[in-house]
């Protein structure tokens, strides 16, 4: 009888265990989805001014190397010069990722998930 009573207490924890972790799977997971919206939109966000940057620095030298009629003025020149510091970097949020690897709770997810994950990271 004792032993009937601490095997059903083990399969009782066992099994609540497994409840909060796959509680658990699931707030890393919507964590991870938001910071990826995040990321998506600051990239979007940073290749759309590289690009107008890019634009500006073609400009820029296309002018300034100009040799035969100046046709353009030193304001025109200043104007594009300015957005050579213009430079945008893009860095990732990766709290949750830094979470699920240096907790060792990756291993809550499925193994396609984890292995995604550490292919992103």
């Amino acid at each position: 009888m004792l032993f009937l009573a601490v095997f059903a207490g083990f399969l009782a924890e066992n099994q609540r265990e497994h409840m909060i972790e796959h509680q658990r799977a699931k707030v890393y997971a919507a964590n991870l989805y938001e910071e990826l919206k995040k990321d998506t939109a600051s990239l979007n966000a940073v290749i759309k001014n590289n690009i107008l940057t890019y634009n500006k620095l073609d400009s820029f030298c296309l002018y300034s190397t100009e040799k035969e009629k100046r046709t353009i003025t030193n304001g025109m020149l200043y104007y594009y010069g300015r957005f050579t510091t213009w430079v945008n970097f893009f860095s990732s949020n990766n709290t949750t990722i830094g979470e699920l690897e240096g907790s060792g709770n990756l291993r809550i997810m499925s193994n396609i998930v984890s292995q995604k994950i550490s292919g992103y990271s």
